[in-house]
């Protein structure tokens, strides 16, 4: 593919790969402070750092659950992680560094399967599984803390992200937008918007409420700045090769987004809503 210039600023700086984690696939990771990240892996594994720049001595990595997929983690604060995976497994703790014991595995007994979740206070987080959106103000309060609500039929919802307890912003395989202002609302309040032409959208981030960018499996990223429009309001920029699927994206600010795709590629921007920059 053609490289992707960064809009603006210094060039971004990446260390060169380390190992800490031999064979599983990791899936998620968040990184609630400099000094805490967590990750989790295709194994039940869960892998923490206190010191993330540190080389792979700085990683360790305990088993969780072997039969469960984790396929992400949000981290609110440092005393609060939740991972979610498997058919409807829900693990979570407020040590997250303290070990397998630390950690409390929650079952739904759902057949969708877990794929995403976002804390973005200790009060709220939100998973997504198959159509689903699963909520919690009281995520470590077991089973009977957490509800179920179909808000996108039998489409599968593929990532989410909260920047507040007001804007909740989740993507599916059809290429909708699915967007609630009050996630925990007794009667389900979420808005389907199609934006994405036949595309499957495979994540998203919201680094404000201003701002969601999500990316999709034929190279696009899919832009807003007022994502809860009664009026689609979403551009659709080609950035990778439409052979390369972008896989996740993260938007730690309005002026940082990094994008992985299925082929090992990353691809930044320091002005997600620009468009498409020429390659050098």
């Amino acid at each position: 593919m053609s490289p992707v210039a960064l809009a603006a600023g210094s060039p971004l700086t990446w260390a060169a790969p380390v190992s800490v984690d031999s064979s599983p696939e990791m899936e998620g990771v968040s990184c609630p402070s400099s000094g805490l990240c967590v990750d989790v892996d295709s194994a039940g594994d869960v892998v923490t750092s206190t010191n993330p720049t540190g080389g792979a001595a700085g990683w360790t990595v305990t088993q969780v659950n072997s039969s469960i997929n984790l396929t992400g983690v949000s981290c609110p604060s440092s005393g609060l992680c939740v991972a979610v995976g498997g058919l409807s497994y829900v693990i979570t703790s407020t040590n997250p560094t303290g070990g397998a014991s630390a950690w409390t595995v929650t079952y739904f007994n759902d057949t969708h399967y877990m794929n995403d979740v976002s804390c973005p206070s200790s009060g709220l987080c939100v998973a997504v599984a198959g159509g689903d959106v699963v909520t919690s103000t009281n995520p470590t309060g077991g089973l009977t803390a957490w509800k179920v609500t179909t808000v996108d039929g039998t489409n599968r919802l593929n990532g989410v992200a909260c920047p507040s307890s007001g804007l909740c912003v989740a993507v599916d395989n059809v290429g909708n937008v699915v967007t609630s202002t009050n996630p925990t609302a007794v009667t389900p309040s979420w808005a389907v918007t199609h934006v994405d032409g036949s595309n499957q959208l495979s994540g998203v981030s919201c680094p404000s409420i201003v701002l969601c960018v999500a990316v999709d499996q034929s190279g696009n990223v899919v832009t807003s700045t007022n994502p809860t429009a009664t009026t689609p309001s979403w551009t659709v920029t080609h950035v990778d090769s439409s052979s390369n699927y972008l896989n996740r994206v993260s938007c730690p600010s309005s002026g940082l987004c990094v994008a992985v795709d299925s082929v090992g590629n990353v691809v930044t921007s320091t002005n997600p809503t620009g468009g498409r920059r020429t390659g050098r």
